[in-house]
């Protein structure tokens, strides 16, 4: 998620972090840092992303490859990125995987790291319809709606 110092407007992204200005990978906005330009506190605000919603007729290859599926396995939803072949470098990969109910509240969430596939695995959470998002570092915020 992105967030934004209303103090000076700096733009803090979590998916990214931001190394050259001192904050440390899987840092996020929680852990209450203070503004790494005008070092100032709870002055970050989260800007809404626009979010790209795939459908199973997409045409766009660009859409193609961030492609969300769901298997649901036992008691756990499997969710795949473009059948697992989405690059996983550092500059380029699948960084956030979120799990939301049929309301939009976040159920779960994971971060992938540069050695880990575009496979990450939920617990069933007894929910029917959900919704599934994904952020790529240099693309953008990708999402896909499940009813079982």
């Amino acid at each position: 998620m992105k967030y934004l110092c209303v103090n000076c407007n700096y733009i803090y992204d979590e998916a990214l972090w931001d190394i050259w200005e001192g904050i440390e990978p899987w840092t996020k906005i929680e852990d209450n840092f203070p503004c790494p330009v005008c070092e100032e506190y709870d002055t970050f605000h989260h800007v809404n992303e626009e979010i790209c919603y795939l459908d199973e007729d997409t045409n766009d290859l660009f859409e193609l490859d961030h492609f969300i599926e769901v298997k649901h396995i036992w008691e756990e939803f499997e969710v795949i990125v473009w059948w697992n072949t989405h690059p996983m470098w550092e500059d380029h990969r699948i960084v956030w995987v979120w799990l939301f109910d049929e309301y939009g509240d976040l159920i779960d969430e994971k971060f992938l790291k540069t050695d880990d596939d575009s496979v990450v695995t939920f617990d069933d959470y007894s929910i029917d319809e959900f919704e599934v998002r994904i952020k790529c570092s240099q693309h953008k915020l990708f999402a896909k709606k499940f009813v079982l």
